[in-house]
Protein backbone atom coordinates (compact mmCIF):
# COMPACT_ATOMS: atom_id res chain seq x y z
CA UNK A 1 0.00 0.00 0.00
CA UNK A 2 0.90 2.89 -0.91
CA UNK A 3 0.34 6.47 1.23
CA UNK A 4 0.31 9.61 -1.39
CA UNK A 5 -0.19 13.19 -0.65
CA UNK A 6 -1.60 14.43 -4.04
CA UNK A 7 -0.91 18.11 -5.05
CA UNK A 8 -3.42 19.41 -7.58
CA UNK A 9 -4.72 22.27 -10.15
CA UNK A 10 -7.50 20.43 -10.84
CA UNK A 11 -10.16 22.23 -12.45
CA UNK A 12 -7.70 23.71 -15.38
CA UNK A 13 -6.96 20.68 -17.79
CA UNK A 14 -8.92 17.77 -17.52
CA UNK A 15 -5.53 15.36 -17.09
CA UNK A 16 -5.81 16.13 -13.26
CA UNK A 17 -9.15 14.71 -12.87
CA UNK A 18 -8.26 11.50 -14.64
CA UNK A 19 -5.00 11.16 -12.85
CA UNK A 20 -7.02 11.04 -9.85
CA UNK A 21 -9.76 8.77 -11.35
CA UNK A 22 -6.63 6.47 -11.82
CA UNK A 23 -5.33 6.72 -8.43
CA UNK A 24 -9.03 6.13 -6.42
CA UNK A 25 -9.22 3.19 -9.01
CA UNK A 26 -5.48 1.71 -7.78
CA UNK A 27 -6.61 -0.77 -4.16
CA UNK A 28 -2.84 -0.09 -3.30
CA UNK A 29 -3.17 3.62 -3.21
CA UNK A 30 -4.10 5.21 0.19
CA UNK A 31 -4.34 9.25 -0.44
CA UNK A 32 -3.62 10.63 2.81
CA UNK A 33 -5.02 13.96 1.71
CA UNK A 34 -5.30 16.58 -1.30
CA UNK A 35 -3.73 19.79 -1.57
CA UNK A 36 -5.32 22.15 -4.82
CA UNK A 37 -3.19 25.10 -5.73
CA UNK A 38 -2.89 27.99 -8.11
CA UNK A 39 -5.78 30.91 -8.58
CA UNK A 40 -9.57 29.67 -7.69
CA UNK A 41 -8.15 26.75 -5.05
CA UNK A 42 -11.19 27.15 -3.29
CA UNK A 43 -13.17 25.57 -6.45
CA UNK A 44 -10.32 22.91 -7.38
CA UNK A 45 -10.99 21.27 -3.66
CA UNK A 46 -14.71 21.10 -4.55
CA UNK A 47 -14.19 19.36 -7.85
CA UNK A 48 -11.84 16.89 -6.31
CA UNK A 49 -14.11 16.44 -3.20
CA UNK A 50 -17.33 15.81 -5.51
CA UNK A 51 -14.82 13.00 -7.11
CA UNK A 52 -14.05 11.43 -4.27
CA UNK A 53 -17.54 11.65 -2.74
CA UNK A 54 -18.59 9.89 -5.72
CA UNK A 55 -15.81 6.90 -5.32
CA UNK A 56 -17.26 6.93 -1.55
CA UNK A 57 -13.72 8.18 -0.27
CA UNK A 58 -13.57 10.40 2.33
CA UNK A 59 -10.34 12.10 1.94
CA UNK A 60 -9.03 15.65 3.91
CA UNK A 61 -9.03 18.47 1.04
CA UNK A 62 -7.39 21.73 1.27
CA UNK A 63 -7.46 24.58 -0.12
CA UNK A 64 -4.18 25.24 -0.65
CA UNK A 65 -1.89 28.20 -2.21
CA UNK A 66 -3.52 30.61 -5.22
CA UNK A 67 -0.16 32.33 -5.98
CA UNK A 68 3.58 31.63 -6.66
CA UNK A 69 5.71 31.78 -3.33
CA UNK A 70 7.28 35.26 -4.14
CA UNK A 71 4.29 36.61 -7.30
CA UNK A 72 0.94 37.91 -5.86
CA UNK A 73 -0.49 37.66 -9.29
CA UNK A 74 -2.66 34.87 -9.75
CA UNK A 75 -2.97 32.95 -13.13
CA UNK A 76 -4.05 29.74 -15.01
CA UNK A 77 -7.69 30.63 -13.45
CA UNK A 78 -10.18 27.81 -13.94
CA UNK A 79 -11.74 27.35 -17.63
CA UNK A 80 -15.83 28.49 -18.11
CA UNK A 81 -16.02 24.59 -18.33
CA UNK A 82 -14.74 23.77 -15.02
CA UNK A 83 -16.03 26.43 -12.87
CA UNK A 84 -19.62 25.19 -13.57
CA UNK A 85 -18.58 21.85 -12.81
CA UNK A 86 -17.35 23.60 -9.62
CA UNK A 87 -20.95 25.28 -9.04
CA UNK A 88 -22.87 22.32 -9.71
CA UNK A 89 -21.23 20.34 -7.10
CA UNK A 90 -20.70 23.71 -5.08
CA UNK A 91 -23.12 21.48 -1.97
CA UNK A 92 -20.47 19.03 -1.58
CA UNK A 93 -18.09 20.98 0.86
CA UNK A 94 -15.11 19.41 1.84
CA UNK A 95 -15.41 19.64 6.04
CA UNK A 96 -11.86 20.78 6.36
CA UNK A 97 -11.64 23.26 3.34
CA UNK A 98 -10.51 26.19 5.71
CA UNK A 99 -11.87 29.27 4.11
CA UNK A 100 -12.02 32.66 5.33
CA UNK A 101 -14.53 35.42 4.03
CA UNK A 102 -13.36 38.71 2.52
CA UNK A 103 -15.77 41.93 3.32
CA UNK A 104 -17.40 41.45 -0.31
CA UNK A 105 -18.32 38.05 1.35
CA UNK A 106 -15.76 36.35 -1.64
CA UNK A 107 -13.91 32.72 -0.08
CA UNK A 108 -10.46 32.97 0.26
CA UNK A 109 -8.07 29.55 1.33
CA UNK A 110 -6.02 29.84 4.33
CA UNK A 111 -3.03 28.97 2.99
CA UNK A 112 -1.29 27.63 6.48
CA UNK A 113 -3.81 24.95 6.80
CA UNK A 114 -2.86 23.08 3.81
CA UNK A 115 0.46 23.60 4.46
CA UNK A 116 0.27 22.80 7.99
CA UNK A 117 -1.55 19.46 7.19
CA UNK A 118 0.96 18.41 4.17
CA UNK A 119 3.68 18.74 6.75
CA UNK A 120 1.57 16.84 9.74
CA UNK A 121 1.21 13.67 7.45
CA UNK A 122 4.46 13.65 6.60
CA UNK A 123 6.42 13.90 10.02
CA UNK A 124 3.84 11.62 11.40
CA UNK A 125 4.25 9.15 8.46
CA UNK A 126 7.89 9.12 8.55
CA UNK A 127 9.87 7.60 5.15
CA UNK A 128 5.71 6.56 4.14
CA UNK A 129 4.50 9.39 2.18
CA UNK A 130 4.52 9.59 -1.50
CA UNK A 131 4.18 13.16 -2.58
CA UNK A 132 2.64 13.37 -5.89
CA UNK A 133 2.41 16.94 -7.56
CA UNK A 134 1.08 17.62 -10.68
CA UNK A 135 0.07 21.62 -10.55
CA UNK A 136 2.30 24.37 -9.94
CA UNK A 137 4.71 23.79 -7.26
CA UNK A 138 3.85 26.42 -4.84
CA UNK A 139 1.95 24.58 -2.10
CA UNK A 140 5.65 22.22 -2.37
CA UNK A 141 7.87 25.17 -2.35
CA UNK A 142 6.23 26.83 0.86
CA UNK A 143 6.28 23.76 2.13
CA UNK A 144 9.70 22.67 1.99
CA UNK A 145 10.85 26.66 2.48
CA UNK A 146 9.05 26.47 6.08
CA UNK A 147 9.50 23.37 7.34
CA UNK A 148 12.51 22.10 5.53
CA UNK A 149 12.60 19.11 7.88
CA UNK A 150 9.67 17.62 5.63
CA UNK A 151 11.81 16.71 2.04
CA UNK A 152 14.10 14.20 3.81
CA UNK A 153 11.36 12.83 5.57
CA UNK A 154 9.33 11.63 2.38
CA UNK A 155 9.57 8.19 0.99
CA UNK A 156 9.65 9.79 -2.35
CA UNK A 157 9.03 12.82 -4.43
CA UNK A 158 6.92 12.48 -7.64
CA UNK A 159 6.34 15.52 -10.13
CA UNK A 160 5.03 16.40 -13.87
CA UNK A 161 6.98 19.20 -14.72
CA UNK A 162 9.36 20.42 -17.26
CA UNK A 163 11.15 19.45 -20.64
CA UNK A 164 14.57 17.84 -20.25
CA UNK A 165 15.58 15.92 -23.60
CA UNK A 166 13.17 17.66 -26.28
CA UNK A 167 10.01 16.28 -29.00
CA UNK A 168 10.87 17.73 -32.57
CA UNK A 169 6.55 17.01 -32.92
CA UNK A 170 5.78 19.21 -30.21
CA UNK A 171 4.46 22.17 -31.15
CA UNK A 172 4.12 24.11 -28.41
CA UNK A 173 7.28 25.78 -26.88
CA UNK A 174 7.76 23.19 -23.78
CA UNK A 175 11.29 25.09 -22.92
CA UNK A 176 9.86 25.77 -20.35
CA UNK A 177 6.62 24.20 -19.27
CA UNK A 178 3.86 25.79 -17.10
CA UNK A 179 4.03 24.09 -14.13
CA UNK A 180 7.74 24.72 -13.81
CA UNK A 181 7.59 28.75 -14.93
CA UNK A 182 4.29 29.58 -13.01
CA UNK A 183 5.89 29.42 -9.75
CA UNK A 184 10.00 29.04 -10.60
CA UNK A 185 10.89 29.98 -7.06
CA UNK A 186 9.02 27.35 -6.03
CA UNK A 187 10.41 24.75 -8.04
CA UNK A 188 14.43 26.45 -7.31
CA UNK A 189 13.42 25.13 -3.67
CA UNK A 190 12.23 21.89 -4.59
CA UNK A 191 15.41 21.40 -6.65
CA UNK A 192 17.34 22.41 -3.91
CA UNK A 193 15.64 20.92 -0.75
CA UNK A 194 16.70 17.52 0.96
CA UNK A 195 14.10 15.11 -1.04
CA UNK A 196 16.13 12.00 -1.18
CA UNK A 197 14.50 10.01 -3.70
CA UNK A 198 12.73 11.94 -6.56
CA UNK A 199 10.98 11.22 -10.08
CA UNK A 200 9.77 13.62 -12.60
CA UNK A 201 8.14 13.31 -16.25
CA UNK A 202 8.73 15.99 -18.62
CA UNK A 203 5.54 17.33 -21.02
CA UNK A 204 8.86 16.53 -23.90
CA UNK A 205 7.51 12.74 -23.68
CA UNK A 206 4.22 13.25 -22.48
CA UNK A 207 3.38 15.09 -25.17
CA UNK A 208 3.01 11.88 -27.18
CA UNK A 209 0.14 10.25 -24.72
CA UNK A 210 -3.17 11.73 -25.74
CA UNK A 211 -6.40 11.05 -26.91
CA UNK A 212 -9.22 12.65 -28.82
CA UNK A 213 -12.01 14.25 -26.09
CA UNK A 214 -14.70 11.44 -27.97
CA UNK A 215 -12.28 8.68 -27.45
CA UNK A 216 -11.51 9.05 -23.83
CA UNK A 217 -15.30 9.79 -23.16
CA UNK A 218 -16.16 6.46 -24.54
CA UNK A 219 -13.75 5.03 -22.62
CA UNK A 220 -14.86 6.35 -19.42
CA UNK A 221 -17.27 3.81 -17.67
CA UNK A 222 -20.84 5.19 -17.31
CA UNK A 223 -20.71 3.73 -13.40
CA UNK A 224 -22.04 6.48 -10.58
CA UNK A 225 -18.18 6.57 -9.80
CA UNK A 226 -17.41 8.37 -12.90
CA UNK A 227 -20.05 10.75 -12.93
CA UNK A 228 -17.98 13.64 -12.26
CA UNK A 229 -14.99 12.79 -15.09
CA UNK A 230 -18.20 12.32 -17.43
CA UNK A 231 -19.15 15.93 -16.30
CA UNK A 232 -15.73 17.38 -17.15
CA UNK A 233 -14.94 15.86 -20.41
CA UNK A 234 -18.95 16.27 -21.87
CA UNK A 235 -18.57 19.68 -22.60
CA UNK A 236 -15.70 19.43 -24.46
CA UNK A 237 -17.32 17.12 -27.09
CA UNK A 238 -19.82 20.17 -27.67
CA UNK A 239 -16.44 22.43 -28.97
CA UNK A 240 -15.33 22.52 -32.81
CA UNK A 241 -11.82 21.30 -33.23
CA UNK A 242 -11.05 21.23 -29.07
CA UNK A 243 -7.54 19.73 -28.25
CA UNK A 244 -7.23 16.44 -27.48
CA UNK A 245 -6.48 15.42 -23.92
CA UNK A 246 -2.62 14.83 -22.98
CA UNK A 247 -2.24 12.64 -20.23
CA UNK A 248 0.45 14.34 -18.49
CA UNK A 249 -0.32 14.12 -15.34
CA UNK A 250 -1.62 10.53 -15.40
CA UNK A 251 1.81 9.30 -16.54
CA UNK A 252 2.84 10.76 -13.59
CA UNK A 253 0.44 8.83 -11.49
CA UNK A 254 1.41 5.79 -13.52
CA UNK A 255 5.44 6.74 -12.73
CA UNK A 256 4.46 6.59 -9.17
CA UNK A 257 3.56 3.42 -8.84
CA UNK A 258 4.94 1.29 -12.03
CA UNK A 259 8.32 2.80 -12.46
CA UNK A 260 9.59 -0.15 -13.76
CA UNK A 261 7.72 0.25 -17.37
CA UNK A 262 9.58 3.64 -17.53
CA UNK A 263 13.28 3.99 -19.05
CA UNK A 264 14.76 6.36 -16.84
CA UNK A 265 18.21 8.46 -16.17
CA UNK A 266 19.46 9.58 -13.04
CA UNK A 267 21.21 12.53 -12.56
CA UNK A 268 20.55 16.52 -11.45
CA UNK A 269 18.59 19.15 -12.62
CA UNK A 270 19.37 22.92 -12.88
CA UNK A 271 16.59 25.51 -13.24
CA UNK A 272 17.04 28.34 -15.37
CA UNK A 273 16.19 31.60 -13.06
CA UNK A 274 17.26 34.63 -15.58
CA UNK A 275 14.04 36.83 -16.97
CA UNK A 276 14.25 35.66 -20.26
CA UNK A 277 14.55 32.03 -19.64
CA UNK A 278 13.15 31.57 -16.01
CA UNK A 279 11.56 28.40 -15.48
CA UNK A 280 13.83 25.99 -18.22
CA UNK A 281 15.00 22.65 -17.32
CA UNK A 282 18.30 20.94 -18.02
CA UNK A 283 18.87 17.12 -17.07
CA UNK A 284 22.20 16.74 -16.25
CA UNK A 285 23.36 13.12 -15.96
CA UNK A 286 25.16 12.01 -12.70
CA UNK A 287 24.78 8.47 -11.48
CA UNK A 288 25.10 9.96 -8.02
CA UNK A 289 22.24 12.18 -8.77
CA UNK A 290 18.42 11.79 -6.96
CA UNK A 291 16.50 12.41 -9.78
CA UNK A 292 14.85 9.61 -11.96
CA UNK A 293 13.91 11.93 -15.12
CA UNK A 294 11.46 10.22 -17.74
CA UNK A 295 13.12 9.12 -21.48
CA UNK A 296 10.10 6.93 -22.18
CA UNK A 297 7.62 4.42 -21.65
CA UNK A 298 8.42 1.09 -22.19
CA UNK A 299 6.15 -0.31 -25.33
CA UNK A 300 5.02 2.78 -25.86
CA UNK A 301 1.40 4.35 -26.19
CA UNK A 302 -0.53 1.17 -26.69
CA UNK A 303 1.21 -0.13 -23.69
CA UNK A 304 0.31 2.92 -21.56
CA UNK A 305 -2.93 3.03 -22.80
CA UNK A 306 -3.86 -0.47 -22.08
CA UNK A 307 -2.00 -0.02 -18.61
CA UNK A 308 -3.84 3.20 -17.54
CA UNK A 309 -7.24 1.47 -18.38
CA UNK A 310 -6.87 -1.73 -17.25
CA UNK A 311 -6.87 0.30 -13.85
CA UNK A 312 -9.54 2.39 -14.32
CA UNK A 313 -12.19 -0.09 -15.66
Amino acid sequence: MEKVWLDTDIGTDSDDAVALAYLLCRKECDIMGISTVTADTVARARIANAFCKAFGRDIPIYAGKRTGICDERESMGLTFIHRAVSEKYRCIYPENLNVEKTPSGDELPIVPAAIEAMRDCIVNNPGEIVLLAIGPFSNVGMLFAAYPETAPLLKKLVMMGGSFFGNERCTWDIERECNMMIDAESSHIIFNSGVKDAYIVGVDVTWDYRLPSEKLYELVPKNEQFRVLRDILQPRLEIPNVDPVWFHDPMAAVLLFDPENFELATGKILLDMTPDMRGKTTFVPDDNGIWKVVKSYKGGEDAFFGHFFSVTR
